[in-house]
């Protein structure tokens, strides 16, 4: 299936694993690989957990990479994400970093991927603004654009804990909950959309994630997102990858997470009902 420019955009933005392209293209040079540093997402913290997936071509169940993330808290509040994306091999081309506490689903972060010089970022500015910024390739350009903060919205890989947060009105309610999805490459944010799909047991829920806007939505198929309802952690992804294949297309993917080592739940330690929202259970706040 092919898609339009702006449908790309979107489908290639609407995981919460950093974007990626995949393909026999060679190598940025060394000099340009990490292109941006992590200086300043140092921070302390008193804990940690790490969550694993595995991501395999709908096509063939074939295994296509593997994602490492690891959850820092202090005092039980979430502070940082760190992602690496691995071959089946083992060897790491991309890594994703996020800081949390300016915001919970806004993360200042930075996405790299050393083999093509592709980054991505989102930094807080002193006048409570937010700065977007990327490149596709090491031999383009930098673009940037300063943004008001959405509310509610999310960037990177914030729609997860948005959900988490929000688990049971997002599951009970008959209507689809409304959120921008800020996409740096795009220079803009998108309107999204998210309902409850399916229940499959009394310990795992389906939800939908779709562009809110009819006429992308036609370009830019849905995802569905698979719950542990007990804990509240996300087990499985299915839909389009945010990878692009050997042939630069986009095809779908099943990613397979193993939460075995996380805690009951990663909900923010205060949560604030989004627009339409009556109220947020405080038993949802806590670790």
């Amino acid at each position: 299936m092919s898609f339009s420019k702006v449908g790309t955009f979107v489908v290639v933005a609407y995981a919460w694993v950093a974007p990626l392209a995949v393909s026999a293209e060679p190598a940025a040079s060394e000099d340009s690989q990490w292109a941006v540093s992590y200086a300043g997402f140092a921070m302390e913290y008193d804990r940690k957990e790490v969550m694993t997936g595995k991501a395999y071509w709908q096509r063939d169940d074939k295994l296509a990479y593997l994602e490492e993330h690891t959850f820092f808290y202090k005092s039980n509040q979430k502070v940082k994400v760190e992602t690496v994306y691995r071959w089946p091999s083992g060897e790491k081309f991309a890594d994703f970093v996020s800081d949390y506490r300016k915001h919970p689903y806004i993360p200042a972060y930075r996405f790299r991927d050393k083999r093509f010089g592709r980054v991505e970022g989102l930094e807080w500015l002193p006048n409570g603004k937010i700065r977007i910024f990327g490149r596709k390739y090491a031999d383009r350009k930098m673009v940037s654009r300063e943004l008001d903060v959405p509310s509610p919205g999310f960037a990177g890989q914030g729609l997860n804990f948005f959900i988490v947060d929000h688990f049971d009105n997002l599951i009970n309610s008959k209507r689809p909950t409304e959120v921008d999805f800020i996409v740096p490459l795009a220079q803009k944010s998108y309107g999204f959309r998210i309902r409850a799909q399916d229940k499959i047991s009394d310990r795992e829920v389906v939800l939908r994630a779709e562009i809110d806007n009819w006429f992308i939505r036609l370009f830019a198929p849905s995802i569905d997102v698979k719950y542990d309802t007990q804990k509240k952690v996300l087990i499985e992804y299915k839909g389009p990858s945010n990878l692009l294949n050997e042939d630069k297309d986009i095809k779908p993917v099943v990613i397979k997470y193993d939460t075995s080592e996380l805690s009951v739940q990663q909900a923010s330690q205060h949560i604030k009902p989004f627009r339409g929202e009556a109220s947020v259970s405080s038993g949802e706040a806590k670790d």
